[in-house]
């Protein structure tokens, strides 16, 4: 392995880190697919998982180091199971990763790889974000109702082609952070979102809905939906 293209890899992964930073971390977004949702949490202790490179690093701290460009060529490193070819080629894509949080993507339920089955996949036919259970690293119990991104996949076409619970999105909402409602639409018409089911429009803020709805009152009660959720967890 070249010096050379380690670096340029470490500068790579600086540049998405900062765009994770910007468009993703600590955010949490509703894909909402016919009568169906998911909630994805974008925690920063998982953006080393995404980037294909091995870290002995703990993940909050791969992270702080990378978007503050103190990340060094030392920090990371490869193996037979994540080869630096591999890595190279999903980093190269890895900016583009907010494009599955605004447009038109597809929802793979129980994604089966070569390797493993995910909760879900997400995915726009040229890349597949996995996400499965945000569990306790400790004692891997269920936390909240959250998923959690565990990997980045540049087979989106594949992914989708060979596993059959496929599905096209309505809808994808953002919240700033886990405890507030939906109250941003980043895909879908404004003008549906009245027409969704009740359990749905509990999880959204009102203010994004009452312009489309006239003579008819919709109670939003609160929901608790997390249990802990680790503030470090958000953008800093």
């Amino acid at each position: 392995m070249s010096k050379n293209k380690k670096i340029n890899l470490r500068n790579d992964i600086i540049t998405v880190a900062k765009v994770y930073r910007d468009e993703l971390a600590g955010k949490c977004f509703m894909y909402i697919y016919g009568e169906k949702y998911i909630e994805i949490l974008f925690k920063t202790s998982n953006f080393s998982h995404l980037t294909g490179v091995v870290t002995s690093l703990p993940g909050k701290e791969f992270y702080r180091k990378a978007k503050k460009g103190q990340l060094n060529e030392g920090q990371f490193y490869f193996n037979n199971k994540h080869p630096i070819d591999l890595a190279g080629k999903k980093i190269e894509k890895l900016d583009k990763l907010p494009n599955l949080t605004n447009e038109a993507v597809f929802i793979i339920e129980d994604m089966s790889t070569e390797s493993k089955i995910y909760k879900i996949g997400v995915s726009n036919l040229d890349f597949t974000l996995g996400v499965m259970e945000n569990r306790d690293i400790t004692t891997n119990k269920i936390i909240n109702n959250f998923l959690i991104p565990v990997t980045f996949r540049i087979r989106g076409e594949k992914d989708v082609d060979k596993n059959p619970n496929v599905y096209i999105v309505d809808f994808i909402l953002m919240k700033d952070n886990p405890y507030n409602k939906y109250d941003k639409i980043y895909f879908g018409s404004v003008d549906k979102i009245s027409l969704l089911q009740q359990n749905i429009l509990q999880l959204i803020d009102h203010k994004l809905i009452e312009s489309t709805v006239s003579d008819q009152d919709i109670f939003i009660e609160t929901i608790e939906q997390v249990s802990a959720v680790d503030q470090d967890d958000f953008n800093e």
